[in-house]
């Protein structure tokens, strides 16, 4: 059995990997829309272009791709669903003693017991005082239910190119709730692994990405 230090240290780190990686995901997502406003606003660019289909192609293999990985399960691979089996293999790893840790010397820390109550669920749990496996269960089933949506297209259509036809049409908005339900699930666990209370993993520009925008991208010939 892996150590219960070793496992938290290596949990944390995925954490980490996974918690940037879906928030890559929010700004590619935030950006694509905003372009497609961009466009919608300005009648002169509303022009036939391969352009704009190639830039819907990339955007959407890329995000298929990249959400697909969030439900592999292979031993090795760093994913969400990887991070939640785990969890549930070995729930005393996230304990009452870690969590109220993280509260102490800070003005929130009489919040500590609330906050970590809302992961217990049964009795046993609150005796035990440590996650409720089958509350992370749940989660892992949540996000495989959200991705396994798009997974059978992915993997027929974008990752290979199978000749057996798939029925399933995927639109851009279908996108959509899996990314709703892995950023719900990242933020639940940066509270409970650091007590990083977040509203959205969608980060604040630090400069105009949309100033590229309002300057000529060609230089009309003198």
């Amino acid at each position: 059995m892996i150590p219960e230090v070793k496992l938290y240290k290596k949990w944390k780190k995925y954490l980490k990997i996974i918690h940037n990686e879906i928030s890559f995901l929010k700004v590619d997502h935030h950006i694509f829309w905003q372009v497609q406003e961009i466009i919608k606003a300005n009648p002169k660019i509303q022009k036939e272009s391969y352009f704009y289909g190639w830039m819907g192609r990339l955007f959407a293999r890329d995000m298929l791709i990249r959400i697909r990985r969030q439900i592999d399960l292979r031993t090795n691979d760093i994913s969400l669903a990887r991070l939640l089996f785990e969890i549930a293999e070995r729930p005393d790893v996230l304990n009452w003693k870690k969590f109220e840790s993280l509260y102490r010397g800070s003005t929130v820390k009489f919040n500590a017991w609330s906050d970590f109550k809302k992961f217990y669920g049964w009795k046993k749990y609150i005796r035990k005082k440590h996650i409720n496996p089958a509350m992370v269960r749940s989660d892992l089933r949540k996000v495989k239910h959200e991705i396994n949506k798009l997974k059978k297209y992915t993997d027929k259509k974008v990752a290979h190119w199978s000749n057996i036809p798939t029925r399933k049409i995927l639109t851009f908005e279908s996108l959509e709730s899996p990314l709703k339900t892995m950023e719900k699930l990242m933020i639940k666990y940066q509270l409970i692994f650091n007590a990083n209370n977040y509203s959205s993993l969608m980060p604040t520009f630090q400069y105009d990405w949309e100033a590229i925008f309002r300057e000529p991208w060609i230089e009309s010939s003198q």
